[in-house]
């Protein structure tokens, strides 16, 4: 086959697949499916991504909240300040729509699996252990996840209030706007900016031992899926190495749902609104999860999820996430925020 005749095929076939597609997802003002596929998962991979990070072959790779030793297998650590900050950490993975007990020393998840059938109970319960404030037992389907343990701070943890009330976290606040630029760095920020750059906002507070901060910007700029595809160029690539994973994906949504009045800070700072499909990768969701296509979008508001196709969902946007944590300079130990764009397994 010649060149000639190959590129007139491939034309030929990325019309097909717009005259196809543009009936469903071509509608006035908004370029959105109306009636996306909604992925449901079960509430036992709901609790265990909230905690591990899984390899494609169900291995442990990391842990977003707190710490994993392999020498105790399925059980994380985390470390907290006192039981009602136990409690508030796991009241931020449950899903609103859950079905939930809660007493004064304990709360009780009844787990659904997508056809709303009963996967057991996770039980978080005040602790008599040693150096302990309380535990979560993990029901079976949940596996490889066992037990999560959240300890006291221990008398050398002093360094704990110092690295939360530190003067260069005074900007960093819950709900303030950080601008990340060149030549506007926030104090021990590096210069390269993998997520890009511009207005970003702080969804979340960064506590040491207990999860990183959380810079957010949802980008104005509308991709379409089928046209970069067929450019035959790195930039899809490019966007899907700097997307978020489907599990911070799900953490940014319950952050947002939690605190709208993000949404008019968001406007106001010139960000998309949320109520738009942005692209997240799906490589790694886990054996409990499938899409049609590793690249994915996601509506904020909605929680609406559905794959980015050549012939369905083939408009997205990009959510540029950042954490930030404090360290000390080596030069001189002072304490620095380090902004990072590695965000997979954010606690």
């Amino acid at each position: 086959m010649n060149r000639l005749v190959r590129v007139v095929l491939l034309s030929l076939a990325a019309g097909a697949c717009l005259l196809t597609s543009c009936k469903e997802d071509d509608w006035e003002g908004k370029r959105e499916n109306p009636n996306p596929e909604v992925c449901k998962v079960p509430d036992s991979y709901t609790l265990r991504s909230s905690f591990l990070e899984l390899d494609q072959d169900g291995n442990v790779v990391d842990c977003y909240f707190g710490k994993y030793d392999p020498a105790t297998p399925g059980v994380v650590s985390i470390t907290v300040k006192n039981y009602a900050r136990a409690l508030e950490v796991i009241k931020m993975i449950v899903p609103d729509e859950a079905e939930v007990t809660e007493t004064e020393d304990q709360l009780i998840w009844n787990l659904k699996d997508v056809d709303g059938k009963s996967e057991g109970q996770m039980v978080f319960k005040r602790s008599t252990a040693p150096g302990q404030f309380a535990v979560v037992e993990i029901p079976q389907c949940s596996r490889p996840l066992t037990q999560v343990v959240f300890k006291k701070p221990l008398l050398t943890d002093s360094w704990m209030d110092e690295y939360n009330t530190c003067d260069a976290l005074d900007n960093f606040y819950l709900g303030a706007p950080i601008d990340v630029s060149l030549g506007k760095l926030p104090e021990g920020a590096a210069s390269n900016f993998g997520h890009g750059q511009g207005m970003f906002l702080v969804i979340q507070e960064y506590e040491a031992g207990v999860h990183d901060g959380l810079l957010l910007r949802l980008n104005n700029t509308e991709n379409n899926y089928v046209t970069i595809k067929w450019e035959f160029n790195n930039r899809l690539q490019e966007q899907i190495d700097r997307a978020m994973k489907y599990a911070e994906a799900l953490l940014v949504k319950k952050i947002l749902h939690d605190n709208t009045s993000f949404v008019t800070t968001m406007t106001s700072m010139g960000m998309a609104s949320w109520d738009n499909g942005f692209m997240f990768d799906a490589m790694n969701a886990g054996k409990d999860v499938f899409f049609a296509s590793p690249e994915v979008r996601i509506n904020f508001k909605t929680g609406e999820t559905n794959a980015l196709a050549m012939v369905n969902a083939w408009y997205y946007r990009e959510a540029w996430l950042y954490k930030f944590y404090v360290e000390p300079a080596k030069e001189d130990g002072a304490l620095k925020v380090i902004i990072d764009s590695r965000t997979s397994g954010v606690k």
